[in-house]
């Protein structure tokens, strides 16, 4: 029997595999992984990029030399990344996803890599449940290690309520967020719990949104579950109503 620390890899092994498969989220301009010692266009492409966000790989001409070693570390301890020195396929998303984001795809920021802040404090955006495309408005009450967020009003809460079959739960579920003209790959959960700031809305508390790479506030852990639905939630166009 597969441990259940074999099993959480596994899944967020298929779930990266699975946005790496698609095309409208990641395969376009993503290179292949490569380590020090690589040549090849994919660690041109790579030297690159970090150029682009400021960091110096060196001459840039394909090798994988120990000044694109640093400049990867730096940018891995500036992410929040394991500075490894490798530019494995997490480093790779959270390294691109600005470029990829520039092609009017679903982005799926990394949450410590900047996706906290891509939907500020107090703002208001919109929620649409990718597998039944039901949409509602809600605002960021909050969130350090995710998004805390509530239905804006009642009748915010009804068609959120609606998406869960009509009974809240734990359960997990691929969502869009749409802020600003753009779309973020995410996943709810639909239970109201904890305080909430918006009285009368119907809901009695608040429900957590999680981005790729966030954490549970309590355990710290990064939840293979939410995992699997952020990348159900990248393969998917936001649709209007």
């Amino acid at each position: 029997m597969r441990s259940g620390m074999g099993r959480k890899a596994a899944v967020i092994t298929l779930a990266l595999g699975l946005l790496l498969g698609t095309p409208a989220a990641l395969s376009e301009g993503l290179p292949q992984p490569s380590s020090l010692g690589d040549m090849g266009t994919h660690v041109k492409a790579l030297q690159e990029q970090l150029q682009s966000r400021g960091y110096d790989p060196g001459e840039i001409e394909g090798a994988f030399t120990w000044e694109t070693l640093g400049a990867l570390m730096d940018f891995q301890r500036d992410n929040g990344l394991i500075a490894d020195g490798s530019a494995g396929r997490d480093t790779l998303l959270v390294l691109f996803g600005k470029a990829l984001d520039m092609k009017g795809a679903t982005e799926m920021p990394y949450w410590y890599g900047g996706g906290s802040e891509v939907i500020p404090w107090g703002a208001v955006f919109q929620a649409q449940d990718v597998r039944t495309g039901i949409v509602f408005t809600a605002r960021r009450m909050g969130g350090y290690s995710h998004l805390d967020a509530e239905p804006l009003g009642p009748f915010d809460t009804a068609p959120m309520f609606a998406a869960y079959g009509g009974e809240w739960s734990w359960d997990r579920r691929p969502v869009l967020l749409k802020f600003e003209g753009r779309v973020f790959a995410a996943s709810m959960n639909g239970m109201p719990h904890g305080f909430s700031s918006i009285k009368g809305n119907g809901m009695p508390g608040h429900f957590c949104v999680h981005f790729f790479g966030s954490r549970g506030d309590g355990s710290q852990r990064v939840s293979d579950t939410h995992q699997a639905c952020v990348a159900e939630a990248s393969r998917a166009a936001w649709r209007e109503p």
